[in-house]
């Protein structure tokens, strides 16, 4: 609506662009309610791209971490609390050999006895985990995680005797190292305030290693799964050799894991109280079929170490 004469008169260009109304209130009101869709849409569009940015998977994990933990303490008011995290997918030795539970080396990463351990882990899941999840992606974060937890326990598995070994170390650790890979590969060391944290986190966890009651074979083994993966994720040109040769050295690895897990002589000690906590606690959750399995298995085994 031109208002004044003059206006259009002294501006013609205008006039293509002035349309009258008959009720200009119903058309402010009309345009109000295009500007408000508008933004709606823009709103539902922003939450969608955030939560699409959300770290589902570390959520997912620490999620399965906390509820497992949680009925291991629920099932140790009745029953011993080892026993317990066996039947619920600790890395166990001997059950490993016995009854050839080899999917204890993943299982074992989401397995947690102490409530302290639990925190630890999960802050270091929250703080590393999150990051890394939205550098490379779900597929490759839980790529990372997850064979970083199978070879840690492996290692552990060729190393030692019959341990009982619970956490997400192994995993933590593959993260840490594929963070070292990924900070040298876009510069991120040259920056002082982020070198200086890193360095004060692998201290940390260098420092954890000389507490009693953890394995340094299985947290060795996750960095090197970690540092090898960071390599062969890497994009850039100039580390293009040298993920030839990472790719190379994984498959070295995997292929000497396997001789090796099976010249793996070392089972003791023994713990026949613990696996006869575990087969009672098998049969009073009705899983019957299990513990008469394995029962035999663990009879068989038995006499085979004995010779």
């Amino acid at each position: 609506l031109c208002s004044d004469a003059r206006f259009c008169e002294s501006f013609p260009e205008v006039q293509p662009a002035l349309m009258s109304d008959e009720d200009p209130q119903s058309e402010y009101e009309r345009l109000l309610e295009a500007f408000k869709a508008m933004r709606d849409k823009q709103v539902r569009q922003t939450r969608k791209k955030f939560s699409e940015g959300l770290p589902w998977a570390s959520f997912t994990v620490m999620g399965i971490c906390v509820a497992i933990t949680v009925a291991i303490n629920l099932f140790a008011i009745k029953y011993d609390i080892f026993a317990a995290s066996i039947l619920l997918g600790a890395y166990y030795k001997t059950f490993v050999m016995a009854g050839y539970e080899y999917w204890r080396f993943l299982t074992a990463g989401f397995v947690h006895i102490d409530i302290f351990h639990l925190f630890i882990n999960m802050m270091a899941l929250s703080n590393v985990g999150m990051v890394l999840e939205r550098l490379y992606g779900r597929k490759k974060f839980l790529s990372i995680l997850l064979v970083g937890i199978v070879i840690g326990n492996v290692f552990v598995y060729i190393g030692e005797g019959n341990v009982l070994t619970v956490g997400i170390s192994g995993g933590l650790y593959a993260l840490i190292g594929s963070l070292i890979v990924y900070a040298y590969d876009n510069g991120w060391l040259k920056n002082p305030p982020f070198r200086n944290q890193l360095f004060f986190m692998l201290g940390i966890n260098l420092l954890i290693n000389f507490l009693p009651n953890i394995s340094v074979l299985g947290h060795a083994g996750g960095f090197v799964t970690g540092v090898l993966l960071g390599i062969i994720y890497s994009e850039t040109p100039h580390l293009a050799a040298l993920r030839k040769n990472a790719k190379i050295a994984s498959i070295t690895l995997l292929v000497l894991l396997i001789p090796l897990s099976q010249m793996n002589i070392k089972t003791d000690p023994l713990y026949g109280k613990t696996d006869q906590y575990v087969l009672d606690m098998a049969r009073d959750l009705n899983l019957n079929g299990y513990a008469d399995w394995m029962s035999e298995r663990l009879s068989n085994y038995y006499e085979e170490v004995s010779r």
